[in-house]
């Protein structure tokens, strides 16, 4: 795992899939508000909630929103172990609150795009702060990752040698 702190926000990058981090039923991702904002390099965001929804059993609120979805901790936690799945080049906001205002669209900072330097750091320290979310997840050839949760950073150290354990 590469990663620095800037600001309060620890920024990087990990051999590891958003999914393998989900794969913990601990996982602080899992009480939290969900924006997605690309799923698999996609924008058709009413598919993707009606995805959610009917793989949640349409408990809590799915919303489609200008720039992605929004899941309420209890529609999240509905997903754990569900056939609704994140996969390769998606993008995930982590929230403690819903957040209020939202932009029409978000900057994509991944792909092509990786964490492994310091050049967007700017741009995703300003991002997190404008949105209030506490964490950034992104799949691409690399998990990138922004959070201001230290537990966070710890279930991605985990996530990346839960990977290397397996062999992919």
């Amino acid at each position: 795992m590469i990663s620095r702190t800037i600001s309060g926000v620890t920024i990087g990058a990990a051999e590891a899939l958003i999914r393998t981090i989900l794969e913990a039923p601990a996982s602080i991702a899992w009480s939290s508000h969900w924006l997605i904002s690309t799923l698999d390099s996609g924008d058709n965001y009413e598919h993707y909630a009606s995805e959610m929804r009917a793989a949640g059993h349409a408990h809590g609120e799915v919303q489609v929103v200008p720039c992605g979805v929004l899941a309420d901790p209890r529609a999240a936690k509905a997903l754990r172990g569900s056939s609704f799945e994140l996969s390769w080049y998606s993008e995930l906001y982590l929230f403690h609150e819903a957040p209020k205002d939202l932009p029409a669209h978000l900057n994509r900072h991944s792909p092509p795009a990786d964490f492994e330097d310091d050049e967007l750091d700017g741009v995703v320290v300003s991002t997190l702060e404008a949105l209030g979310a506490y964490a950034y997840l992104a799949d691409g050839d690399w998990l990138n990752f922004a959070t201001r949760s230290d537990a966070l950073v710890e279930e991605i150290a985990a996530a990346e040698k839960l990977r290397k354990e397996r062999g992919w």
